[in-house]
């Protein structure tokens, strides 16, 4: 079974049955809505609202606090996620995390690009399908190239961790831009 209704019916329905839903939604200074298929990222915006791989098995949502290096949000999961019988299956679980981490890396370094280097999952509880589930990283430091993020899958109903986890992103640079030697090269080249 895939997700029940489109995305505007499943924002809606989630903003009316929770109040932090509908605050993540509201408009607040310092904070953005997500839009990383095809946002502004110029004003750090990238939407992470969407069907995570292009299918109908789940819906996330995130809004980021800039300033804090932290993002926010949800996930609605359908009953095509399936592990253990009647529970999201632990690989859809750490894919949702390295997708959050993502958006809360690339969020804090902008322009920059990051790469996962090292993503650690600790599974706490298992989540039902067809729920929903609250969404939050931050950033916890940055060391050189190294960034640190720490994250987690919570029921919003009574705060159970159902999993947290742990990355650390490696700054790189865009993908397709020239090499930082072939840069210097072309400025010797243009000095000479």
């Amino acid at each position: 079974m895939s997700l029940q209704g489109t995305k505007e019916e499943i924002l809606a329905r989630n903003v009316e049955r929770f109040e932090w839903v509908k605050e993540l939604m509201s408009d607040q200074p310092g904070v953005v809505t997500i839009d990383r298929f095809g946002g502004n990222r110029k004003e750090r915006g990238y939407q992470g609202e969407g069907y995570l791989y292009c299918d109908s098995r789940l819906f996330t949502k995130y809004r980021s606090d800039a300033p804090n290096n932290q993002v926010i949000g949800f996930v609605e999961f359908g009953g095509d996620v399936e592990g253990p019988p009647g529970c999201v299956h632990g690989g859809c679980i750490s894919a949702v995390l390295d997708e959050l981490f993502g958006n809360v890396v690339a969020n804090s370094i902008h322009p920059e690009t990051a790469v996962t280097v090292n993503l650690n999952v600790n599974y706490r509880k298992f989540i039902p399908l067809r729920s929903t589930r609250k969404l939050e990283a931050k950033v916890e430091k940055r060391e050189g190239r190294k960034i640190f993020a720490v994250g987690r899958i919570l029921n919003p109903e009574d705060g159970t961790v159902h999993a947290e986890g742990t990355a650390i992103y490696l700054a790189v640079q865009k993908f397709g831009a020239p090499k930082t030697e072939e840069k210097n090269e072309e400025k010797n080249e243009k000095n000479e």
